[in-house]
């Protein structure tokens, strides 16, 4: 977990980006780096994609039924007629 205490006086707009840049920079500035590092690079491209969506409904199961044509035509205090 990193904890980072900040102080700035100035009277430029600093941003919470333009901080963490600061800190991360100093910070990677300080870590050495040996050759059992593995680095990732991250580049972003362009790609054109197309999304589609398929439902099928195979069968409905109904576990109950409530209503005038049911059996018991009554749900909690409320009767159906």
């Amino acid at each position: 977990m990193l904890e980072y205490q900040v102080e700035c006086i100035g009277s430029d707009n600093v941003t919470f980006t333009d901080l963490m840049t600061m800190i991360l920079q100093t910070e990677a500035n300080q870590t050495t780096v040996d050759d059992s590092t593995v680095n990732e690079n991250l580049v972003s491209v362009a790609e054109a994609i197309a999304v589609t969506e398929a439902v099928s409904i195979i069968g409905v199961l109904a576990i109950a039924k409530y209503g005038p044509t049911s059996p018991q035509p009554r749900y909690g205090f409320a009767r159906y007629s």
